[in-house]
């Protein structure tokens, strides 16, 4: 961020805007739009979330982390030792049902069940732990495993999107204040004209050429005018602290200032929005889609693990042990000393996983059907922004001829009032057409601006406002 920028930030305050000076500075839409996108709170909270997705990876990957176990106890009692109980061992998890274990124990006593009595060398082991039916190529730690990767994926998409709804918000504010302050300055002169005529008026009266009730209907018309102007400076001053949200500085909002900074012209700040316009729809790249086509992934990966629980389970054991000569640690592989076996088990009526499956395919097909909704939505938006930025075009075309017509009745009309052929009634008539002529135009703008805004954001080319 260049000097040029954090200088115009720090300036920005509560201020007077009917006061245009010479030496006042302009708050670019890019300048304010790049502020916001590298200071903003919400900016940082978007990158949170990647870095929450990369620590949630790491804690899945703890899942295929080794373990070390150990195991020791002993029992004395009346000069006799019952039993010492010692073991220890190494657990090697790995992506398929398969559990590798190496371990050591060593166990004896005058009390200890003759099965687990090892010599005083202790004894080794290697076994094999497979899963044969269930959980052979899918199980819950390489399904969660899948899924955590799917949710980092989610994250960047996540950000992307928040950072499209901070930036869309920034803009769309920035709009409404650049709106209502060209608004003050119409207002303005429109209250600067309202009081010549009156003052005007006043004098003719006095020279005796005007009546009364000419006085009082342009002394009505100047306090009209002011009225106007009231209600829009307190719009506006509604909008300088709605701007002021948006503007912080390494962690800090900026403190309010006293010196004056104004909006760029609308046409070029709709200049920065129609440059970037793109005739190719992105809806492929659109982070509102893609969030829901990773919550898709991990509903079917999930329910890849429930289908899964349908199958029996079915355990292999094999325990390979290594006998150790007396008062030898060091343990040799004997093939005859093994112990094997297997375990079984299978619900009878399935009702627990069965019901989990259906209930997993139901919120796939829920969230496959939103984001068939999404994905027409988004579709029907960018095409109806299309058409309406060619309609908004039109308009605004034939305002601004209408603006200088009516500039044109009016200034005659001034001079037919001046030369005392025309009443203050139709004089006020004109100025008034004028200046809604004026105000509507600049509606029009901000219409403009706000649906290539929109258009920006379904396209999802928002991010080009800070390149």
């Amino acid at each position: 961020m260049n000097k040029f920028i954090i200088i115009v930030f720090l300036w920005i305050a509560c201020f007077d805007y009917t006061v245009c000076q010479q030496d006042q500075e302009m708050l670019l839409m890019h300048d304010f739009v790049k502020s916001v996108v590298n200071q903003h709170p919400k900016s940082a909270q978007a990158n949170l979330l990647i870095e929450m997705a990369q620590a949630k990876l790491l804690e899945t990957k703890g899942k295929f982390d080794p373990i070390l176990k150990s195991d020791l106890g002993e029992k004395s009692f009346s000069d006799k030792l019952y039993y010492h109980k010692y073991q220890t061992e190494l657990v090697i998890p790995t992506a398929i049902g398969l559990d590798l274990v190496t371990g050591y124990q060593k166990n004896y006593g005058n009390y200890l069940n003759p099965e687990a009595t090892t010599d005083r060398s202790g004894l080794w082991n290697f076994t094999l732990e497979l899963d044969v039916l269930q959980g052979l190529i899918r199980n819950e730690r390489r399904i969660a495993m899948d899924q955590a990767k799917v949710h980092r994926e989610m994250a960047f998409n996540e950000k992307d999107l928040a950072l499209n709804d901070l930036i869309f918000e920034a803009c769309f504010t920035y709009l409404q204040w650049q709106m209502i302050f060209f608004y003050n300055n119409i207002l303005k002169e429109n209250t600067d004209i309202a009081k010549i005529y009156y003052n005007i008026t006043k004098e003719t009266y006095l020279g005796g050429e005007k009546t009364a009730l000419d006085t009082l209907e342009s002394f009505i018309a100047f306090k009209d005018a002011e009225l106007l102007l009231q209600k829009n400076t307190m719009e506006l001053t509604k909008m300088q602290y709605a701007m002021k949200n948006f503007l912080w500085y390494e962690g800090t909002p900026l403190e309010q200032k006293e010196e004056i900074i104004l909006p760029e012209n609308v046409d070029s700040s709709e200049k920065l929005l129609s440059n970037i316009l793109s005739n190719d729809i992105a809806m492929l790249d659109n982070p509102i889609l893609k969030v829901y086509e990773n919550k898709l992934k991990i509903l079917e990966l999930d329910m890849r693990l429930k289908r899964e629980k349908l199958k029996p389970k079915l355990k292999l054991k094999y325990n390979s042990l290594l006998s150790t000569e007396e008062g030898v640690f060091s343990p040799t592989f004997a093939s005859k000393d093994y112990v094997y076996g297997f375990s079984f088990s299978m619900p009878l009526f399935l009702r627990s996983e069965r019901g989990a499956l259906s209930t997993s395919k139901l919120k796939m097909e829920e969230t496959n059907l939103t984001l068939m909704d999404k994905n027409n939505q988004i579709k029907n938006s960018i095409e109806n922004y299309k058409v309406q930025l060619e309609y908004i075009k039109s308009q605004i075309a034939l305002l601004t001829s209408n603006i200088n017509s009516y500039k044109v009745l009016m200034d005659s009309e001034r001079i037919k009032f001046e030369l005392g052929e025309s009443s203050v009634f139709l004089l006020n008539k004109r100025q008034d057409k004028y200046i809604e002529a004026r105000l509507k135009l600049i509606t029009e703008w901000f219409k403009l601006q706000t649906i290539q805004l929109n258009y920006l954001y379904y396209t999802n080319t928002l991010s080009k406002l800070i390149n």
